[in-house]
Formats: C-alpha cells, structure tokens, sequence
C-alpha cells in the first residue's frame, strides 16, 4: 500500500515542521493532501517550503529532490510538488525483479520470528502460479502481481491434521497471505505488506 506523507517547514528555523499530512492508502497520483498550518507559529522570515514523500511499508520509494518554495499567503491556491524515485535499495530492487522461478521459506510472521523446527515455503512458478508448503500442508493456487502490488488468489490445500508448533504456523502463514496488497525486496529478503503498510511476512531464499 502507498503511503503519502507531506509536511510544511519554517526554512528560517532548520528543522521546524509547521504542519504535516498522511494519506493511506494514498491510491494512485496524483495523491490529493491538505496541510494545516496554524498562522501564530509562522515567523517574519516567510521563508517556507513543502516537501513530501511516498512510501510502501515504510520504505520510501520516491521523494521531492528538495525542499520547494511555497507563499502560505496564497493558501486558497492549490499546489503541486513533484516526487522522484527515491535511490533506496529496495525501491529499485522491487520494481526490476521478476519473482517468477524464486523459492522462499518464511523467516518471520507478524513481527515475530518464524518457529525454527518449522519449514513453510513459497515458491512463485510462471503465469502467476504459486505453491508451497505452510508448514504441514501443501497449497497451490495464484497470485496477481503488478509492479509491486501483490494479490494472493484461492488457495487450494491438502488437508492433513497438524498439530502444536506446524498448526499455529501454517495459520498465520496463510493469515498473511490473505492480508498481503504489497511487497518489497531488501538485502536479498522478500517482505509482504498489508493495506496498512505492516509488514506480515518476512522470507528468505529458500
């Protein structure tokens, strides 16, 4: 999910923010903000300016390059910034990479390290076929991916009993699965984001 965060500075006193703004789920640009800002902190200086970003589960993908000027006299006025692609690793390693033919295994659910005496996969096939093992169970089914959006279809699994440490895994495995809309690349881990921009899945090469 798309995060856009803007905030209004005070280029006068370095580092004093005036007002800020979040959208989430920010939808696609051009992504619409209003910033607030309350008139008896402004200074003499009327040296203002507005920078802005967007991010994907809490990683930035594109950035203003540099503060931009704005008159807060003309408040009544819109004002447009433009957002670059931001040089974070896992911006550029996300939108280059295929993960058609890559294999995963999961290192880490909901924040909390995966169970060491538990093995769950995932393995992305070609046309968007998808299958794994989630810790006692096999699934297959598909997943919709563009860009570096990502929609998990239904899943089909076997049915075997499981127990303790393999039960409560595969819960959340498939937990995560279903709540995924988004995913980044970093240092060679893959991570699945929910509509929040929470990361609900962390894998590694498998």
């Amino acid at each position: 999910m798309f995060t856009g965060l803007a905030k209004v500075e005070d280029l006068a006193k370095p580092k004093t923010v005036l007002g800020a703004a979040t959208v989430a789920p920010a939808g696609q640009v051009p992504i619409a903000f209003d910033l607030i800002v309350d008139s008896s902190n402004l200074s003499k200086a009327e040296v203002y300016a507005i920078q802005a970003r967007i991010e994907v589960g809490g990683s930035t993908w594109f950035a203003s390059p540099e503060p931009t000027h704005v008159d807060l006299a003309k408040t009544e006025e819109p004002f447009s910034i433009l957002l670059v692609q931001a040089g974070g690793k896992s911006a550029q390693e996300a939108a280059g990479v295929s993960l058609a033919g890559t294999q995963w295994k999961i290192l880490g659910l909901d924040g909390k390290s995966a169970d060491p005496s538990v093995t769950s996969t995932l393995v992305f096939d070609a046309d968007g076929a998808v299958k794994g093992n989630a810790g006692c169970n096999t699934f297959r089914g598909h997943v919709d991916i563009e860009g570096t959006m990502m929609k998990f279809g239904q899943l089909a699994s076997t049915m075997i009993a499981c127990e303790g440490a393999k039960s409560a895994q595969e819960a959340l495995f498939h937990a995560a699965l279903g709540q995924t809309e988004s995913f980044t690349i970093q240092d060679g881990e893959l991570t699945l984001v929910n509509a929040a921009g929470k990361a609900v899945a962390r894998l590694g090469p498998l």
